[in-house]
């Protein structure tokens, strides 16, 4: 069922040209008559993994194929297939090991070996429960229920398991991968060591959905979206240094900067910036920070808001086409661009920082690519894909984007924005160097 193949499919139609002098046209470009559910280059950017879905029109394909590329030449170098119907949706979240041996399938938790394409069962989770692999290192977080499980994937054996006696929720790895946050029962935060699964901090922080952690790992966020609430733990001392509540303001996105001196939140008219100082506050008026967006305009909502990993700067767009970067501190632009493409929330969709955090691609309801430079706000790299992508001419939407690890490259996803029995998507793989 999962045999090992290294052919041409015979719907798969792909273009490999050499790089064009400026940085609008594409390195690779992948044609397929069914539908690209997701692509990734390997953590050591030397391959290309693409997972494709058969036409509902092939009654004898597989359900899924998996293809893996060389990134240098674009050359397919092997290929596996899954029969199992309900494997993955469109656009289902897949991750790699940090080894990049394995391939995590998210919405179903199942794990597959990259290579062999043959899946890894031994601690296999239910579909139910939250499966996290660590930042860096060969190992993978279970998480079921009251439960919580680390395994090391290079010798295959667990490291250790604890039932905490109540519902565990929201597990979330530190940046270095040293720690694990989680909340048990909704009201008490729980800072887990890696190594031992014993916890090292317990916190009780009243009703918290949400749990991030600072970029430099110092700092742990708790928030709730309605209404918003935000409890701030230093990880050193182990106290809840700050709280903020109110009443009646709700939040979409909230994160910590770097070191965690600050609290970036926005919901669709807002932008909000606390300090994170000792003590405990009430009300949405204590912001150090705010930014209006005209209220019930719905041509100028925020679509998100993030903080630059490695700044006090964020960056923030609006649905209106607007992007900009923008001092937490003092809340002056560093730069604004107009004529953007993204269309959803900053960060998970199409407005989304490269992993060196010098470039921004945005990209949505269009065919058209903007990848501009985080620094000057100038434009490195505009591109499109193919207008008419169907023999009926439906438009085009770029529906999915992925950044090489080293941010060298970029690859877009286009597919018709209406169309119930052919896909017919398009993959295009973008550089922003020269």
């Amino acid at each position: 069922m999962h045999r090992l193949k290294y052919h041409f499919w015979l719907l798969l139609i792909f273009i490999v040209s050499p790089a064009a002098a400026q940085n609008d046209e594409p390195l690779f470009t992948l044609e397929y008559a069914g539908g690209i559910l997701w692509a990734a280059w390997t953590p050591s950017a030397s391959e290309l993994m693409v997972v494709t879905r058969e036409p509902y029109t092939c009654e004898d394909c597989p359900d899924y194929t998996f293809t893996r590329y060389d990134a240098q030449t674009f050359e397919p170098i092997g290929t596996f297939e899954q029969q199992e119907s309900g494997v993955a949706n469109y656009y289902s979240d897949f991750e790699f090991s940090a080894d990049g041996q394995y391939l995590l399938l998210e919405n179903t938790k199942q794990i597959w070996h990259v290579e062999s394409g043959t899946r890894w069962t031994e601690a296999e989770a239910r579909s139910e429960s939250t499966t996290l692999w660590h930042p860096s290192a060969n190992r993978i977080l279970f998480h079921t229920e009251g439960t919580l499980s680390l395994w090391d994937m290079t010798d295959q054996e667990p490291l250790w398991s604890r039932d905490f006696g109540g519902q565990i929720a929201s597990p979330v790895w530190s940046p270095e991968g040293n720690s694990i946050a989680a909340l048990l029962s909704g009201a008490t935060m729980l800072v887990l060591d890696a190594e031992s699964g014993d916890t090292r901090i317990e916190a009780a922080v009243g009703a918290v959905e949400q749990v991030s952690w600072s970029t430099d790992g110092g700092a742990l966020l708790g928030w709730t979206a309605f209404p918003f609430t935000a409890s701030v733990i230093d990880i050193e001392t182990g106290e809840t240094g700050f709280s903020l509540t109110t009443e009646d303001v709700t939040v979409d996105l909230a994160s910590l900067n770097v070191d965690g001196s600050l609290v970036l939140a926005n919901n669709l008219n807002d932008i909000y910036v606390f300090e994170v100082v000792e003590g405990s506050f009430s009300g949405i008026d204590t912001a150090r920070l705010h930014i209006p967006y005209t209220e019930g305009d719905a041509s100028r909502w925020v679509m998100g808001s993030v903080w630059l990993p490695d700044s006090e700067d964020f960056i923030t767009a609006s649905i209106d086409g607007k992007g900009a970067r923008i001092n937490g501190a003092s809340g002056e632009a560093v730069f604004v661009r107009d004529g953007l493409l993204h269309t959803s929330q900053v960060g998970p969709a199409h407005f989304v920082l490269d992993p060196t955090h010098r470039y921004v691609v945005s990209a949505g309801f269009s065919r058209d690519i903007i990848v501009f430079d985080l620094g000057s706000g100038e434009t490195v790299v505009t591109g499109q894909h193919d207008g008419e992508l169907t023999a009926t001419g439906e438009p085009t939407l770029i529906s999915y984007v992925a950044w090489r690890p080293d941010g060298n490259q970029l690859l877009t996803v286009a597919e018709p924005s209406h169309s119930f029995e052919v896909f017919s998507n398009e993959l295009k793989v973008w550089t922003t160097g020269d």
